[in-house]
């Protein structure tokens, strides 16, 4: 079964200058990378976040998001946390080592699991994210932290 999802997504060169590698961009200040490796789950997520409009681009493993966060400035990142490759806690310690590279802001990374394990909100927090969220998804729950995020976000840059 194809799955076929509509998307912001933009490639990396139609945001570059010029062709240098390491080149780090932002994108717009309401954007999101959505990390899911499991075609129902990236359903789901992308359609809240289509509902709720929010642009955002999609990586389908943890080595994919490393990359993309370290190219392009994503204010959220919505992150699994079981992924075939690295999972979302090192795909995270990844990130945050990019983020200390002069000129880059951290991302607000929101950990997602099927699993709600006791303690696994305190091993997501501890790696480095700034928050947690259950499988299934909540509308109202997910549009809530969203909306916190990006109104902080709002108010820092005033």
């Amino acid at each position: 079964m194809a799955l076929s999802l509509k998307h912001t997504s933009h490639s990396y060169d139609s945001h570059k200058q010029d062709n240098t590698p390491d080149m780090f961009y932002a994108l717009r200040p309401d954007h999101i990378l959505l990390v899911e490796d499991d075609p129902a789950n990236l359903l789901v997520a992308s359609t809240l976040l289509e509902t709720f409009g929010y642009p955002f681009d999609i990586a389908t493993s943890g080595y994919e998001a490393v990359e993309k966060a370290d190219r392009c400035f994503y204010p959220v990142i919505i992150m699994d946390m079981r992924m075939p490759d690295i999972s979302g806690l090192q795909a995270t310690s990844l990130i945050r080592e990019n983020e200390r590279k002069p000129g880059r802001h951290a991302s607000k990374i929101i950990c997602v699991t099927a699993n709600a394990l006791i303690g696994e909100h305190e091993r997501c927090i501890a790696s480095g994210m700034d928050d947690y969220l259950s499988k299934p998804y909540k509308l109202e729950e997910l549009r809530d932290k969203l909306r916190i995020i990006f109104t902080a976000i709002s108010d820092n840059s005033e």
